[in-house]
């Protein structure tokens, strides 16, 4: 009599596929939870507006903006425009004028200061008087041993359009920090 071979299964072969179909029915069915738990999440956040009596909009409003969206707009680009231009004042961030003067007549202005808060920036130096233009000029902050100053800070007397008393105003800008104006009325003699 003739056997016949009956052909087993090895266990790898039959184990391979079952975790195939295992990974996706939990993957599966794990997308079905997610989604059903989100689409439950958007209808209790409807109902809760609903009761505040606020209104549901989930659309995109295409048309052209109308005069007051376009003031607003204009406003805020106003705004972001004149942070940029004049950031807050920073409290860690000081400048001091220890002295500013001419040694004599037609000689240039001497501006020594102490700069605290910085290693490194820039001075800039903004000098003022009725009816005349303003004299604007800037430095490097240098850091020497132990303190910090506007370096170099010498003014020629020839940049200035006419003698007097003018006003003299030192900001320091280093690391996106402003200091605070320090301030001083000067003499200029030609």
């Amino acid at each position: 009599m003739k056997r016949t071979k009956i052909k087993k299964y090895s266990k790898k072969k039959i184990i391979l596929p079952a975790i195939i179909i295992l990974v996706l029915l939990v993957g599966t069915g794990t997308f079905l939870f997610l989604r059903h738990k989100h689409e439950e999440d958007m209808q209790r956040t409807a109902a809760q507006q609903r009761q505040r009596g606020q209104k549901i909009e989930n659309k995109i409003n295409y048309n052209p903006p109308t005069d007051q969206e376009k003031k607003d707009q204009a406003a805020q680009k106003e705004e972001i425009i004149n942070k940029m231009d004049n950031p807050p004042v920073a409290t860690d961030l000081t400048v001091a004028i220890v002295r500013a003067g001419q040694s004599g007549q037609g000689t240039s202005l001497n501006i020594r200061t102490i700069v605290d808060g910085a290693t490194s920036g820039t001075c800039t130096v903004t000098f003022s008087k009725d009816g005349q233009t303003n004299v604007v000029k800037s430095f490097p902050v240098a850091f020497e041993a132990t303190t910090s100053s506007c370096d170099g800070a010498n003014v020629p007397v020839t940049d200035f359009p006419v003698e007097g008393t003018w006003n003299m105003s030192i900001i320091v800008s280093a690391n996106n920090k402003t200091s605070a104006a320090a301030t001083k009325d000067i003499t200029i003699d030609k």
